[in-house]
């Protein structure tokens, strides 16, 4: 009975050690990216590593996939062969997408085109003003359009000592897609209006003419004809574009933050549906509501009044979805051939919880991924069978899928190595520290 005792008490060490080495092994020997499902049917699969600084990824009919950063293009072809295709100290790439053979992207204040088989880089379009806060364009192609953000210059409309780049741009200001009128009103001890440039007064009645492109707006370029138009205008800042499976443009966007000379309180980020020739709001609405509400403050418990005089809309478009905070949601992608389960959801990656979020037709909040690593997801973008994430800090692109009925997902399969070989390295290590006590005796 002793003996049975023993060694059951030895084989519950044995397992005990192996249980401990296998959540040593989970925690140091696979720590080099790691993300937690909250849906049992989903895994994910590590793509490509080492892609440190990456700013954008699509892919060709041919499943090849190229890689942004910020001066380069680099393919990975289906093979796994990796090479450079672009590179150009002049560019500053961030947003790219893929259409008939040729990258198209947009580089500071230029929209370019580049042919993949003769190695040719085309500017198609010039004069984006993308000199202010927000000056990172991105772009989706449908259909043959190319749809490009502009985000505004400022936070809420007034150049103020909050933006540092006018020191290199000192007569840069939002520039109007649509001709407006101002109310005269100037704010911070400099007196500046809205739509001028730094210690610029405006006066009620003042007509700012029409500009294009605008800041704060989307416009739409023709690949096959190059004309071009505004599409969309009122936006302050867009972080993340794409289309569902009814054609309907999605837009995640970044709410007023409580600085500058017209600091706004009380914001939040928003997804919106983007339809044709409506005005959202900037500067004197957001989420839907007039910055004169009581929602909004100044930061100094103020009421903070409109700088336009005839709104082009009294009623612009409310979001669709709203965030608790700023600087809450990031990039935006929206599964319209139901690849994850269900066609259209919109999912967006939340920067302050570090997580990926579905938002349902039915407007249903859901958290699919949390990420625990010290990360930065630059875009995600569904392909084929599954989401795809770039986190450019780790230098990662995983894509998350379904996984069939009892099939073993990437973290069990891991659990189950390490517990395995654990259990065989401490039964091999006990069973020889055995055998040399047992020759020590004879």
């Amino acid at each position: 009975m002793k003996d049975y005792i023993k060694i059951v008490f030895k084989f519950g060490i044995v397992v005990l050690l192996s249980i401990f080495s296998t959540f040593i092994l989970n925690k140091y020997l696979w720590k080099e990216y790691s993300i937690d499902l909250f849906e049992e049917n989903m895994s994910y699969n590590l793509k490509y590593k080492g892609i440190i600084d990456s700013t954008d990824f699509t892919f060709d009919e041919n499943n090849n996939c190229y890689i942004s950063y910020n001066n380069r293009v680099q393919v990975v072809e289906e093979n796994g062969k990796s090479y450079d295709i672009l590179k150009n100290e002049n560019l500053n790439i961030y947003s790219m997408e893929y259409y008939c053979g040729s990258l198209f992207f947009v580089s500071n204040n230029y929209l370019y085109k580049f042919e993949i088989d003769n190695k040719e880089l085309t500017e198609i379009m010039k004069d984006l003003p993308n000199y202010g806060d927000y000056n990172k364009s991105i772009i989706k192609q449908s259909e043959g359009f190319l749809y490009i953000t502009i985000g505004a210059a400022t936070n809420s409309g007034v150049v103020g000592k909050d933006n540092l780049w006018t020191r290199e741009y000192p007569f840069n200001h939002d520039l109007t897609p649509y001709k407006i009128n101002l109310r005269g009103i100037n704010h911070g001890e400099s007196k500046t209006g809205a739509f001028v440039n730094e210690n610029s007064k405006s006066v009620e009645g003042q007509i700012v003419p029409a500009h294009f492109p605008g800041n704060a707006s989307v416009i739409i370029y023709n690949l096959e004809t190059g004309d071009r138009t505004t599409f969309a205008w009122g936006i302050r800042n867009i972080k993340g574009l794409d289309f569902n499976s009814r054609s309907q443009l999605l837009a995640s966007v970044g709410g007023m933050e409580n600085r500058g000379e017209r600091p706004i309180k009380g914001d939040s980020d928003y997804i919106y549906e983007i339809k044709s020739k409506n005005w959202y709001g900037w500067p004197d609405f957001s989420g839907g509501d007039p910055i004169s509400s009581p929602r909004f403050t100044d930061g100094e418990g103020k009421m903070v009044f409109p700088v336009l005089d005839n709104h082009p809309n009294e009623n612009p478009p409310a979001p669709i979805y709203q965030s608790d905070n700023i600087n809450e949601i990031n990039c935006l992608a929206i599964d319209k051939w139901g690849t994850l389960g269900e066609i259209d959801g919109i999912y967006f990656y939340d920067n302050c919880k570090k997580s990926i979020y579905l938002l349902n037709f039915d407007l249903v909040l859901k958290k699919i991924v949390e990420i625990n690593n010290n990360d930065k997801i630059q875009s995600i973008k569904f392909y084929k069978n599954g989401l795809y994430v770039m986190d450019s800090k780790n230098g990662i692109l995983y894509s998350i899928h379904i996984v069939e009925k009892g099939t073993i997902n990437r973290m069990n399969y891991k659990m189950i190595f390490s517990f395995i070989v654990t259990l065989v390295f401490i039964l091999i290590f006990y069973l020889a520290w055995t055998s040399r006590k047992y020759r020590k005796l004879k």
